[in-house]
């Protein structure tokens, strides 16, 4: 089989994003001894990154469908690039929160394979859709975070995946299965039978799946 350069090179890019998404935090106790402040206020460099990526979220996939992915995602890679610059160079603590938030609408932290809502409308079909949020799970619970949804997209009569969608931390590694669901036409029921470790932020597929399949019951 040909590997394609093209999946290789988005996969790349959405992995080096991802490492912006949690680099303030080993440095979090030299932040705490620079800025003279406590453990939640430099924690915020993290949380308000993830929070920007979760209020950002609804609008990248109408937005991709309007202007086109590839014109999306390469604007987030440049405006992430110059804003993560402006954020090595912050000299005070709130400079460096107001800078990780920015990143957080650019950064592509929003994982999208195949078919959207908006898109298949366009194209007069009418997609299932069914979602869980990443607050359900365990993974959740222990990570101390609650901030991220993930949603399934259906074709209303074979049943089969047609797109997905999700936000939250690593989205784009625990949603690789349902890339390979999509390109090889995986009935549901296929999908629901699949076991998730735990706890791991991929348990959200469970419930989601699970919607899927009572709708097209």
């Amino acid at each position: 089989m040909r590997l394609d350069l093209r999946y290789l090179a988005v996969g790349a890019c959405g992995g080096t994003a991802f490492l912006d998404m949690y680099a303030t935090q080993p440095l979090l106790p030299e932040l705490r001894a620079e800025f003279h402040t406590g453990e939640a206020a430099v924690g915020a460099t993290i949380s308000a990154l993830t929070f920007a990526c979760a209020l950002a979220a609804p609008f990248v996939g109408p937005l991709a469908d309007a202007l086109g992915r590839k014109r999306v995602i390469v604007t987030a890679i440049l405006g992430l690039a110059l804003v993560t610059f402006a954020a090595a160079g912050a000299t005070t603590l709130h400079a460096l929160v107001a800078w990780r938030f920015v990143q957080g609408l650019f950064m592509p932290a929003v994982f999208a394979v195949g078919a959207s809502p908006q898109g298949a409308a366009e194209a007069g079909i009418s997609l299932l859709t069914a979602g869980a949020n990443l607050r359900d799970t365990a993974r959740a619970t222990v990570a101390g975070e609650d901030a991220g949804r993930v949603e399934l997209y259906a074709h209303p009569e074979s049943g089969l995946l047609l797109g997905a969608a999700a936000v939250g931390p690593n989205a784009a590694d625990w949603m690789s299965e349902v890339t390979l669901a999509i390109r090889a036409g995986l009935p549901l029921a296929i999908l629901a039978d699949t076991v998730h470790a735990f706890p791991t932020w991929s348990e959200a597929l469970e419930p989601a799946i699970a919607e899927l399949i009572s709708k097209v019951s």
